[in-house]
């Protein structure tokens, strides 16, 4: 049998994931070990299992599809899924305080209303997470099996078997590190995807977005025209997404956490990343529109890579798309097993010195159950239907209202569920044709509060404490900014961020003056043109802050004024570092040492301040050369040079983020260190004021 890479790329790929799974889930002792993983993740890793369980592979599929046939009316509802992780991170997470003790969503609302409703909870959860998990598999399978010509069993029951066997025996820490990994994967394939079609745009001749832009799935003022009866359907969509939904994963997610503020930091990022993710595949599906208006929406992953791919690359996509599938479906193994022994089993007597092995147990039959139901033939809509129909009416209601403060009897809680549940069932099997889902939550809401207030039950409305980040007033996004605005102080904050080391500066003029002098030398004559004076004054006024950092040491202290010396800092940044910097990039044709200067530029930019400076520094200083190239010499484009000046994005970008990921979490423990001991030193000097107040005290006594 011939060498395939492609297939050889995938079960590399298994075997990874099997090999890391089993790796971390050695030292599993306990149910709570298995579930929450003793609550011992950093803030990073908690954003990677969020982002991946978030984005499963019917998310993917359907995002390209959907955007293809109905353009903004999908994107704008979908971007509700990262609206309802922001919404859970700023006002439903810091409620929670009480919850996180806690290790499923049926413990918690069972410790408040009984056991009864935690079986049910536990119940419509399981019925869920299954749905899900042979949704997953039955995308996988089909897309598989057509790519790598396996049979669509074959290609579901290995996959299925390798995320139910680390999931069972390795618990959520092996859920989480090889979420990790999955996340990396699909992280960069989807990008790329969204790359090479773009690639096909611009080299497409007399190729134009209008004609896809005026058209009435992607006319933005067309779409947002509230005569329009779509807009009002597309903004209730958007509103079913936007509600904060802690399924059995994301509950999960939320009692992992050490404490609520890294749990409400970790929602906050994974909200930013899923939003670019959802821009970036429904760019997919906008450039497919954009080059082939007529293709079968149903067979545009096929379309995608037979046409875009080649050899290695196709391993790659199905690795991306494997990924997006098991970091959902094991997210969902891992909750669903839990809920079962511990919050059914359990309360009912049926178990007791065997959880752990009863809960892996129960991940194997229900990754088998998944399995079958993947192979069956069934429409993938209908089991994503079947999989919210239940959990949603019955059980988010009286879990929102809980975490925001209003307190109930059992009864009330059992009464909207059951109202919940009959209005599934009544919609289920009459004629109308709408989703069933928002009517059973609002029904649930309505039954609650009804039974709860005419039926005189215990309990209303109480107030729940938000925890805090830290011990200051906390205050909005919106609201810090505009304070940030409104009490903006040039000379402290210049001074403020600016280094506090004499030789920074020093060994800053010197960089600078290599970096010059390396400029100056590359830059050919013939690329300089009728332009020579206007280079002259750049080298000139680059040379002349070089010169004033190098030899900074040696002023007097009249030039040497803390205010003057960080005003020129920041211009340096600026100036030096990011302007002339891409300047000359453009100036050289992009010649390869000029790309290695300004890859040193951006990496050294990133150590000599803030992260905050530097990315404003970066985004001033390109945006300004931008402008200047081509007002003082002309079109970047100009000779067809697109990858060229995809260069300066792609470093820019790239160094921003790497330096972003490493510097900014640094520099942030600095800062909380300074702080600490400034507040030290203040505490120390009260104390002295104190002690020789008491000392003349005691002297005239």
């Amino acid at each position: 049998m011939p060498f395939d890479i492609d297939i050889a790329i995938v079960a590399a790929f298994l075997i990874i994931n099997l090999g890391v799974g089993l790796y971390y889930g050695r030292d599993v002792k306990t149910i709570e070990d298995y579930a929450t993983g003793n609550r011992n993740f950093s803030t990073a890793a908690l954003v990677s299992t969020i982002v991946a369980t978030a984005m499963t592979g019917s998310l993917f599929a359907a995002g390209i599809s959907r955007t293809y046939t109905d353009g903004l009316y999908d994107f704008i509802p979908t971007c509700g899924v990262p609206m309802s992780l922001f919404l859970l991170a700023y006002f439903i997470i810091p409620k929670m305080k009480s919850f996180m003790k806690n290790i499923s969503i049926a413990e918690a609302m069972g410790k408040r209303y009984g056991k009864t409703v935690r079986i049910i909870t536990a119940m419509a959860a399981i019925i869920a997470s299954s749905g899900l998990i042979s949704m997953q598999y039955k995308v996988f399978g089909s897309i598989v099996s057509y790519f790598l010509n396996i049979d669509i069993v074959y290609a579901v029951i290995t996959t299925g078997l390798i995320v139910t066997l680390y999931s069972a025996f390795g618990g959520i820490r092996s859920v989480t590190f090889t979420d990790i990994i999955q996340f990396m994967i699909f992280g960069t394939i989807i990008p790329l995807i969204g790359i090479i079609l773009w690639k096909t745009t611009v080299y497409s001749e007399g190729f134009s977005y209008q004609q896809t832009l005026v058209h009435d799935n992607f006319n933005l003022k067309r779409i947002v025209d509230t005569e329009n009866i779509k807009f009002w359907s597309m903004m209730a969509l958007f509103t079913y997404f936007a509600i904060p939904s802690a399924n059995p994963a994301f509950f999960q997610r939320i009692v992992m956490g050490q404490n609520i503020k890294q749990v409400k930091r970790a929602f906050f990022i994974s909200s930013v990343i899923i939003l670019l993710m959802i821009i970036a595949v429904s760019w997919i599906g906008f450039l497919l529109f954009s080059l082939e208006p007529e293709l079968d929406s149903t067979k545009l992953i096929p379309y995608i890579i037979d046409n875009y791919s080649y050899n290695g690359f196709k391993g790659l996509f199905i690795a991306g798309l494997m990924a997006m599938i098991m970091s959902s479906a094991d997210s969902f193994t891992n909750a669903a097993s839990v809920l079962f022994v511990h919050d059914i089993l359990k309360p009912l007597d049926l178990v007791d010195k065997k959880e752990l092995i009863i809960t892996r147990l129960f991940a194997c039959i229900l990754g088998i159950i998944a399995i079958i139901m993947a192979l069956s033939k069934k429409d993938l809509l209908e089991i994503l239907l079947f999989a919210n129909a239940f959990f949603k009416p019955l059980v988010t209601s009286p879990l929102l209202i809980t975490i925001l403060g209003f307190r109930t009897t059992s009864k009330a809680i059992l009464s909207g569920m059951a109202g919940g549940f009959i209005t599934v069932i009544v919609l289920k099997f009459s004629s109308l044709s709408f989703d069933p889902i928002i009517p059973g939550i609002l029904v649930n809401l309505i039954v609650m509060k009804t039974v709860h207030y005419i039926g005189r039950q215990k309990g209303g409305w109480i107030e729940v404490a938000m925890e805090k980040d830290d011990e200051k007033p906390s205050m909005g996004i919106l609201q810090s900014i505009y304070t940030s605005i409104r009490y903006f102080n040039f000379t402290e904050f210049v001074y403020k961020n600016s280094p506090r080391s004499e030789s920074t500066y020093s060994f800053f003029g010197i960089f600078c003056f290599i970096s010059t002098i390396t400029t100056i030398y590359l830059t050919q004559m013939e690329m300089i043109g009728k332009h020579g004076d206007l280079v002259t004054y750049l080298h000139m006024i680059m040379l002349v802050i070089s010169t004033f950092f190098g030899l900074h040491m040696m002023w007097s202290d009249r030039v040497r004024n803390p205010i003057l010396v960080s005003t020129v800092w920041h211009f340096a940044l600026i100036y030096n570092m990011t302007f002339c910097t891409s300047f000359f990039l453009f100036l050289s044709n992009f010649n390869n040492v000029q790309v290695i200067v300004f890859t040193l530029n951006m990496t050294a930019l990133f150590h000599v301040c803030r992260w905050k400076t530097a990315i404003t520094a970066i985004l001033i200083g390109i945006s300004g050369s931008i402008i200047t190239y081509k007002n003082m010499v002309g079109d970047i484009l100009t000779g067809g040079n697109i990858d060229n000046y995809n260069v300066l994005m792609y470093v820019a970008l790239m160094s921003a983020a790497a330096l972003f990921a490493f510097s900014k979490p640094k520099q942030e423990y600095v800062e909380e260190t300074e702080e600490k001991v400034g507040e030290l030193e203040r505490k120390v000097g009260s104390l002295t004021i104190e002690s020789n107040e008491k000392d003349k005290k005691n002297s005239i006594f």
